[in-house]
């Protein structure tokens, strides 16, 4: 029997106060499963129960093989790396186990990650183009431009100087440091919650793109406190049009959220029974592509929203 015949997805992967929770649905095209169970890295295996559910869905789609294939585990695991880097090895009626690895693959098809690809792939066509990324410090050794066309010319903006910034200044001042219409594209990722007026970024973003430039923002519409005190708002997708319309000079190209998440209140009350079965996404986009100059200017000074300079 040839282990890779397995066929097998994973739909819920989370890691919630020492317990991994893994939901899917696995499969073997000629053989039944016999039981499941977690490997940790360093090879540490605990048997898990929670195979054979009802998998009508899967049933339609691969046959009656998958009737019976869908898995619900709940797994003590106090390390949250180790639930991270977790894989299944699936027992079978018959020849050696099979292994899942890399349990998180479907993230890739997630709305939010997928709209960054499609902006991707929008850079990519604009020839030779000039980039700004926004909050472009490498905080934990992550940067964002494997992506970058060969001929792109890349600067690396952020309040606080350190790897992968160019220049250092504030976004609410941008069109300080970049000459009005020379850009062809901005993005960002995890900043723009943390800028006190964002509206006014967007209005300087509008003064240093061309006409027809693009961008990209990547943020949060559920995620905790963080960066204090310098952390101000979260945003659905329902919110980018009240930034990027016609009064600022854009057009909503698309909107995302992703990447699922469950909020969980600390204490069960009327208003809070049931809150994780509601939806939240940790993550919310926009590709917007300006489509004209704007007016609209915002003479306030974003240091009086706090006294504290931004945390490092």
């Amino acid at each position: 029997m040839n282990p890779e015949s397995l066929v097998w997805s994973v739909d819920h992967l989370s890691h919630f106060r020492g317990h991994l929770y893994v939901d899917g649905w696995a499969f073997h095209p000629r053989c039944g499963v016999r039981s499941i169970s977690v490997q940790l890295p360093g090879g540490k295996l605990i048997k898990a129960r929670g195979y054979g559910l009802a998998s009508p869905d899967v049933a339609t789609h691969h046959g009656n093989r998958a009737k019976k294939c869908r898995f619900s585990l709940r797994v003590a695991v106090p390390n949250a790396d180790d639930a991270r880097q977790a894989s299944l090895v699936f027992r079978m009626s018959r020849g050696p186990a099979a292994l899942a690895e890399n349990l998180n693959r479907n993230l890739g098809a997630d709305p939010f990650h997928q709209l960054y690809l499609q902006f991707h792939e929008m850079v990519r066509s604009l020839g030779a183009p000039q980039i700004v990324e926004v909050g472009s410090r490498a905080r934990s050794g992550n940067v964002h431009v494997g992506w970058l066309p060969e001929d792109a010319t890349y600067t690396g903006f952020d309040v606080i100087d350190g790897p992968n910034v160019d220049v250092v200044g504030d976004a609410h001042k941008i069109s300080d440091y970049f000459p009005s219409s020379s850009v062809d594209a901005i993005f960002s990722h995890s900043t723009i919650e943390h800028l006190a007026m964002p509206w006014k970024a967007v209005i300087e973003m509008n003064s240093i793109l061309k006409v027809d430039g693009l961008v990209f923002v990547g943020t949060h519409q559920t995620w905790p406190v963080h960066d204090a005190p310098w952390d101000f708002w979260r945003f659905s997708s329902y919110a980018w049009r009240t930034l990027f319309n016609e009064a600022t000079g854009f057009e909503i190209v698309d909107v995302a959220m992703g990447e699922r998440a469950s909020v969980v209140a600390d204490f069960l009350t009327p208003s809070t029974a049931g809150l994780d079965l509601q939806p939240a996404f940790l993550g919310s986009s926009v590709i917007a592509r300006k489509i004209g100059s704007t007016s609209l200017a915002w003479d306030v000074d974003p240091r009086i929203t706090s006294d504290a300079e931004y945390p490092a």
